[in-house]
């Protein structure tokens, strides 16, 4: 039976041994912990590295001094002179906390002496409903288990465990870092228009959010901000954005439409990464630069149309979205071909907003389409009788890559022009059989990386 204990922590006592004096053997038999004396960061690594741990942990009668320990030395761990606060904290540097661990804790309390509560601390607490703060707190007070500063104008925490709507108070100007991180039960928030801020991974991974609000005078957003909100279906981004940041909006994969304002000028790097709901999206002309793998795992996008001629692509700005089939962008637009689009199987090339360019790509994607079956009937005729296993890969420009596996070793990779492949094709499998003759000869392996510069042979080792 669980039962609730006071523990004293005076004169340096661990907490294995305060815990001793109480008749206690260990914490899996402890509901609710209060802790009297001065305590440290150590004996808060001794309560939650373990498995078990306590329901309620009272700390608001006893006295936080980071650097007192055991028998009266000095704990200096990660102190330095710009530290001015009483700063409690958590690291994975030299502590083994872990928020699986910490299934427990529903319920903390902390007195005025710890002056500052870092934004990781609670990251460990997956089941907490209540944060309380001493009403005589200089930096914090707590509303319905929640954590505020002071004057109520910033949202610190809201506890990870608590569920159902919540309406942040209309006194509230920023939601900081972390401030509703993790919170899976949360279903509604309403933000008040008086939210000019809100921090980095604010909602990260608010699974159970369907949709949310963004005040049209918030001026910034953090990175991470909704990251991996993956319950979310709508979402609108306000017109005063001027950029997306990193992993805005990663991970959200009940997404199915995104309206990018034409206030933006850049989108940042995985900013809608992994959004599988997308089936489309429009760049307007405002964005000059679209940051490294921003819609990459988007597999649901079928239709892309980038309006600004001048517009930078990052590296794999589209990589792998392999259900799409339609973009929409002019010829001048900087990207690296094998890279922004790679692993998108079904694209053709570019489509250019110019109407007669763009007739006149339809009517070349037709004849690659022709040529592409041509070859592949070619070279079936041609290898009906053969030993190896080939096949064709249809490259982004205007060649077709052969690949023909030789043994279980040894596979060669080909580029060929389509106006030569049926001139080359005979030549090249001639010239396969004498390799196979070679390699078999002489028991070796030729091995190399596939060279990326497809105007060369490149082989490798499979």
């Amino acid at each position: 039976m669980r039962r609730n204990v006071i523990i004293d922590v005076s004169d340096g006592v661990s907490l294995q041994e305060a815990l001793k004096k109480a008749g206690v053997n260990n914490l899996s038999s402890v509901d609710k912990l209060t802790v009297t004396g001065i305590f440290n960061h150590v004996h808060f690594k001794e309560i939650f590295e373990k498995k078990e741990t306590v329901r309620e942990l009272d700390l608001s009668t006893a006295s936080y001094n980071p650097y007192f320990y055991e028998k009266g030395d000095y704990y200096s761990y990660r102190y330095s002179a710009k530290n001015k606060y009483n700063d409690l904290y958590v690291s994975s540097y030299g502590y083994s906390y872990n928020k699986n661990n910490n299934k427990s804790l529903i319920s903390i309390s902390f007195p005025s002496s710890v002056e500052k509560l870092k934004v990781n601390l609670f990251d460990l607490f997956q089941k907490l409903e209540t944060i309380t703060v001493a009403d005589d707190h200089k930096s914090y007070l707590t509303e319905d288990g929640i954590l505020f500063n002071k004057d109520k104008t910033k949202i610190i925490r809201f506890p990870a465990g608590k569920k159902g709507k919540y309406v942040i108070p209309n006194t509230v100007v920023e939601i900081e870092e972390n401030a509703f991180k993790e919170c899976v039960g949360l279903t509604t928030i309403i933000i008040p228009d008086t939210v000019l801020k809100i921090g980095k991974n604010a909602f990260r991974e608010c699974k159970g959010l369907k949709s949310i609000n963004i005040p049209k005078k918030t001026i910034e957003i953090g990175s991470y901000a909704f990251c991996d909100c993956s319950g979310l279906t709508s979402f609108i981004i306000p017109e005063t954005e001027t950029k997306i940041k990193d992993s805005f909006l990663s991970g959200c994969s009940d997404l199915t439409s995104i309206n990018i304002p034409e206030t933006v000028v850049e989108i940042g790097r995985k900013a809608f990464e992994g959004c599988t709901g997308l089936t489309f999206i429009t760049i307007p002309m405002s964005v000059e630069y679209i940051g490294n793998s921003a819609f990459s795992g988007c597999k649901g996008l079928k239709s892309v149309k980038i309006l600004n001629k001048a517009i930078k692509l990052g590296d794999h700005v589209f990589y792998n979205c392999s259900e799409l089939t339609s973009l929409e962008m002019h010829k001048s637009v900087a990207y690296k071909k094998n890279e922004a689009f790679a692993h998108c199987e079904k694209l053709p090339l570019y489509i250019n907003l110019k109407r007669e360019e763009k007739n006149n790509q339809i009517k070349q994607n037709k004849i690659r389409k022709l040529k592409t079956t041509s070859a592949y009937d070619w070279l079936e005729n041609l290898m009906k009788n053969s030993k190896y296993t080939y096949k064709i890969i249809t490259h982004f420009e205007t060649k077709l890559q052969l690949k023909v596996k030789i043994n279980e070793k040894t596979k060669l990779e080909i580029p060929v022009p389509y106006s030569k492949f049926q001139k080359i094709l005979p030549k090249l499998m001639d010239a396969i059989k004498r390799f196979e003759e070679a390699i078999n000869d002489f028991d070796f392996v030729f091995v190399e990386k596939i060279n990326t510069d497809y105007d060369k042979t490149g082989w490798i080792n499979e």
